[in-house]
């Protein structure tokens, strides 16, 4: 039953049974059998069958999914407590945005690994929304996104802005967009919307992959600055300035305190080395066009 609900979870998360053959190294045809195998047991359908790629998951699969990630993280614990029964491993499930992912999770979590050595880390990558949501339902101790979302069991931390910009060929496009609920889909529609944008639009679920159409000479897209890597782009000004924030439970435990405050410490010291790195490339230009 657990090899189907891992199977189901992964599914569930991607929407998708060839990607889900390809993230748990099997066939797509046993992926397909797990499935049926699990209505079967449940006397349910799961998911909705858009198409040969595209599948919708229905309102029992939203609610078998709240469970199942208790189920195989409890599992998970169990494991970890029978294969060393002299320490127990704590966990801390981290869950951040596309954007964070790329641009500042390989910083951070080195160094949450270094000076949290008897945690043990596991991360998500998803979209803002889907963060927010987990954070939410107690599925993860914390979230790291760049969509300014609010609820009453959640608190928020702002850690540091980010300068959104314009990169690619706008004037004959596409647009490339994220999809509904991710951050950047959130100020791209805002913009295309104050601009009365009308140039068709193309949604892509990953970052690196829009990038990698924009260096290719396709369309265009609002992007973080920093992730352009040479790309040329056109700055959007303070009103794209957005920030990230760091996201937990406001039933937090001691170690989760722990966490946020370490996290907002390196988030501080990075901004003053951003700042300081910005200051001297301003006055190496300066100095340059000064000759």
């Amino acid at each position: 039953m657990l090899r189907l609900l891992k199977t189901f979870k992964t599914v569930y998360e991607v929407k998708n049974f060839s990607q889900t053959a390809d993230i748990l190294f099997i066939s797509q045809s046993t992926v397909s059998v797990q499935i049926k195998r699990l209505e079967t047991e449940l006397n349910t359908s799961l998911f909705i069958r858009n198409g040969r790629q595209n599948i919708i998951p229905t309102l029992q699969a939203d609610l078998l999914y709240q469970t199942c990630i208790h189920i195989l993280q409890d599992w998970e614990e169990v494991c970890l407590q029978i294969q060393d029964n002299t320490k127990y491993v704590q966990q801390c499930r981290i869950a951040v945005s596309h954007t964070f992912a790329t641009e500042l999770l390989p910083q951070l979590l080195p160094e949450l690994y270094k000076n949290f050595p008897s945690i043990s880390f596991s991360v998500d990558v998803m979209n803002s929304q889907d963060v927010f949501e987990n954070i939410k339902n107690k599925n993860i101790q914390l979230g790291l996104i760049e969509k300014p979302l609010s609820d009453t069991s959640v608190r928020r931390h702002n850690l540091i802005t980010d300068q959104l910009v314009i990169a690619g060929d706008v004037k004959n496009g596409p647009w490339l967009i994220r999809e509904v609920d991710s951050g950047l889909r959130f100020y791209t529609a805002q913009y295309l919307d104050e601009e009365d944008i009308q140039l068709p639009r193309l949604e892509i679920g990953s970052n690196q992959v829009i990038l990698a159409l924009i260096r290719n000479g396709f369309g265009c897209s609002i992007v973080s600055e920093s992730l352009c890597g040479g790309l040329p782009f056109r700055s959007l000004g303070k009103n794209y300035q957005r920030s990230f924030y760091l996201l937990e439970s406001k039933q937090t435990n001691d170690i989760t305190i722990s966490f946020v405050q370490f996290i907002k410490k390196w988030f501080a010291d990075y901004e003053v080395n951003r700042m300081d790195a910005k200051l001297l490339s301003d006055e190496l230009k300066r100095q340059h066009f000064s000759l």
